[in-house]
């Protein structure tokens, strides 16, 4: 694991998009399950006046700078191969780095229609792009049994690669 600095009671990896990447193929083959959090500024900020959040990002088997004033920061503190994790650069490279290990995505969230036209970019972009379920719930406080449901259909879904917008 990359080392960590602890930004404002936050520790955040220090590490790049590829080895990102390399990091999340190594937990996928080897059917290891983590989250990612991608930190930036605000993330940070809003882990200071919340001790439930920051919990939630501490647990993260990852915490990687999606910020290029975290990633000067660390710079700063002499970590040269520190840079920037942003969410659509990792979503591209992670899925072109996954094509031949035939590794299924699903994808949780976003307006109706959003999740299902990434889904067709990626596939035009990607040969052999492989998708294990695509949900957008309706946005609303969820219920124990919506919860429950949800949790269900992305573990009965197959899916590798959880990606959450």
């Amino acid at each position: 694991m990359p080392r960590q600095i602890n930004i404002a009671g936050l520790p955040v990896h220090a590490i790049n998009l590829g080895a990102s990447v390399e990091l999340l193929r190594s937990w996928i083959v080897q059917r290891r399950r983590h989250y990612v959090c991608l930190c930036n500024v605000h993330s940070v900020v809003c882990c200071l006046g919340n001790e439930f959040l920051r919990r939630i990002y501490c647990q993260a088997g990852l915490r990687a700078p999606d910020g290029m004033p975290l990633v000067l920061l660390m710079k700063r503190r002499g970590l040269a191969d520190v840079g920037r994790v942003y969410g659509p650069d990792l979503m591209l490279a992670l899925s072109n780095r996954l094509l031949g290990d035939g590794c299924r995505h699903f994808f949780f969230g976003a307006a109706p229609g959003i999740a299902e036209r990434l889904v067709e970019r990626l596939k035009a972009r990607y040969q052999g792009f492989q998708t294990a379920g695509v949900w957008s719930p309706p946005f609303h406080p969820v219920t124990a049994t919506e919860d429950k449901d949800a949790i269900d259909r992305i573990n009965d879904s197959g899916a590798d690669v959880v990606w959450v917008g």
